[in-house]
């Protein structure tokens, strides 16, 4: 092979190494507590390929929760290919990542950590992989949240508030406007962050937007309902009786049209009869803001599209 033609062959696999990155080569991410963001020591990351199921690669985190999977392409330097169009020798390069749709998926295990599955993408921060303690109350969080078997709901992006001021005493607006702006945020970790909140006398329900308002009579509880697509809430509604009075009401409303679904469980460990939120209650809002949506219980992300 002449020299001009060997050295064309070199760059083009250069070019190859450079624009297949079907799964970075030496990723160093961490895994952390889903709740506390400390990291996880000694839990065992393992990749396949997707649906192949073809083992890609296993490594485990080390004190700082770090890990550091060799797969997917090594990069060459077009330097190092220079070297070895110099020295007469072929052009090799280290490919891993089985033949199948390109998707990785990663389970991850660890003694005191419930078992997750994830599918990282191409995104850096798709490799810094949360989990959920064992101590966390996994079947209280399903049964608000998933109705025991269901895939979990949520927002992908922070709706508009349209409270409807017709019937409503200025006590109650002002409750459900501190609840918006604090509780909620809390409550969903800085997900709900300077809400826009608008009072209206129309009864708009409009896309990526919460409809609060008041009726005359009804159950005393009020109710909720939620428009979903791909298990996003796309827009959601809640109302309250006039004669309500008590802040827990308020806040239970307005946290079950962020996600918080199941009407038949007991608040009584979610929120205080003052109407604040528990700690766990906080730390179930955490975990379902820190999901994506149509996450399987106890922790498993769905397959990308």
């Amino acid at each position: 092979m002449e020299r001009r033609e060997f050295l064309k062959r070199g760059v083009l696999a250069g070019v190859v190494l450079l624009s297949e990155p079907a799964f970075p080569y030496g990723l160093e991410k961490k895994v952390t507590d889903r709740l506390t963001n400390q990291p996880i020591k000694d839990a065992v990351l393992r990749f396949y390929s997707y649906p192949a199921n073809e083992l890609i690669e296993e490594c485990t985190t080390d004190s700082n929760g770090i890990y550091e999977a060799r797969t997917g392409i090594e990069p060459v330097l077009f330097r190092d290919i220079k070297l070895l169009i110099k020295e007469g020798r072929k052009v090799n390069y280290k490919k891993t990542l089985p033949e199948s749709s390109g998707i990785v998926k990663g389970e991850i295990t660890h003694p005191e950590y419930l078992d997750a599955v994830r599918y990282p993408g191409l995104k850096e921060d798709d490799f810094t992989i949360s989990t959920i303690p064992k101590d966390f109350d996994i079947g209280f969080f399903d049964a608000w949240t998933r109705g025991g078997k269901k895939v979990l709901k949520r927002w992908d992006e922070q709706p508009t508030w349209n409270i409807k001021t017709t019937n409503a005493e200025d006590y109650q607006i002002k409750i459900v406007k501190d609840i918006i702006n604090d509780d909620l945020c809390k409550f969903t970790n800085g997900f709900i962050n300077n809400p826009v909140i608008n009072e209206t006398e129309e009864h708009k329900y409009d896309d990526k937007s919460v409809l609060v308002y008041w009726e005359l009579e009804g159950d005393s509880y009020g109710n909720h309902e939620e428009k979903t697509e791909n298990n996003l809430i796309n827009s959601a509604s809640t109302w309250f009786l006039k004669s309500n009075k008590l802040r827990r009401v308020y806040l239970r409303q307005l946290t079950q049209v962020l996600g918080f679904v199941n009407n038949g469980v007991s608040g009584m460990d979610f929120w205080t009869p003052e109407g604040y939120y528990t700690p766990q209650g906080l730390d179930c809002g955490k975990i379902l803001y820190s999901m994506k949506a149509g996450n399987s219980s106890p922790d498993s992300d769905p397959v990308p599209n």
